[in-house]
């Protein structure tokens, strides 16, 4: 019969949905079904991912320590760490520094005595090589001439001079004028004579060496031209200085100073300077024309 066919293929679907609804269902019940299934494979899906993940561990686990403590601990180890690195390389620059000073120091010592025993025109920087027992890449390391090393040796000569001289002080309660003069020129001579060599240097050839020496030089005069016509000038204030001009007294007084530190220390350059004796008769000769009632 021709509606039975149909009506025994529709039977035969209505069967197999009711024995597998959640295949294909396509009424309420069905997507029910298929709701369901799909929210518990959702749920099943992450539990898996979650314990592949985690190993099946769910929460925290006890005796760990938080993300926020752990990166504190694993920054101050870093940070120590970091500190003990910058405290090495500390110690290693103060060590290469003072190697540093120290081979200079040598050089210049070097340098003072050649300049000693040569003069300055005479002298050659493989002189002072030798003399310091260096490699000549060494000198020019800290030097790059002859001259540059005088340089700083006079300069060094000049700042030790300069804190020789003090200005008088006429204060209550302060040394007597003459007890302070009298320090002050023994200051400059144990200076002056305690590097002869420089000094006789200074006095025969520095002047016209080179523009920067001759500046040097000219500086250092000034300095010790004006300490000096201040002193007088305050002495002429408190009537212990007689009326005089004192710029052109004090270039007379320098003069005269720069002439017997040639006889002493150059001319006599075998004999020890009296101090004493030698800053005595300096103080003693300018105080007669300069004190009143001398």
């Amino acid at each position: 019969m021709p509606g039975g066919g149909d009506r025994d293929v529709r039977g035969d679907a209505q069967r197999q949905r009711a024995a597998a609804p959640w295949r294909g269902g396509d009424g309420p019940r069905g997507a029910a079904v298929r709701d369901g299934g799909a929210r518990r494979r959702g749920r099943a899906g992450a539990g898996g991912a979650g314990a592949r993940r985690g190993g099946g561990a769910r929460g925290p686990v006890l005796g760990a320590a938080p993300p926020q403590r752990e990166w504190s601990e694993r920054g101050a180890a870093v940070t120590g760490t970091n500190d003990v690195g910058a405290a090495i390389e500390d110690g290693r620059t103060k060590r290469a520094s003072a190697i540093r000073e120290q081979r200079r120091g040598l050089i210049l010592d070097a340098a003072v005595r050649v300049f000693s025993e040569l003069g300055y025109h005479q002298a050659r920087v493989a002189d002072i090589i030798d003399a310091a027992g260096i490699a000549r890449g060494t000198f020019y390391l800290y030097f790059e001439s002859k001259n540059a090393i005088f340089v700083e040796l006079l300069g060094e000569l000049l700042t030790h001079l300069r804190d020789s001289v003090i200005g008088v002080d006429t204060s209550r309660g302060s040394p007597p004028v003459g007890e302070q003069l009298f320090l002050t020129v023994r200051g400059v001579l144990e200076t002056l004579a305690s590097n002869r060599a420089l000094t006789t240097i200074l006095i025969r050839e520095a002047v016209g060496l080179d523009e920067e020496t001759d500046r040097m030089l000219m500086g250092f005069y000034e300095s010790l031209h004006l300490l000096l016509t201040e002193s007088l000038e305050r002495g002429q204030a408190i009537g212990l200085v007689r009326p005089l001009d004192v710029d052109i007294v004090a270039s007379c007084v320098l003069g005269s100073v720069r002439q017997v530190l040639e006889r002493e220390l150059v001319q006599k350059s075998d004999e020890p300077m009296d101090l004493d004796k030698v800053a005595g008769e300096i103080l003693a000769y300018n105080a007669r024309g300069l004190m009143v009632g001398s």
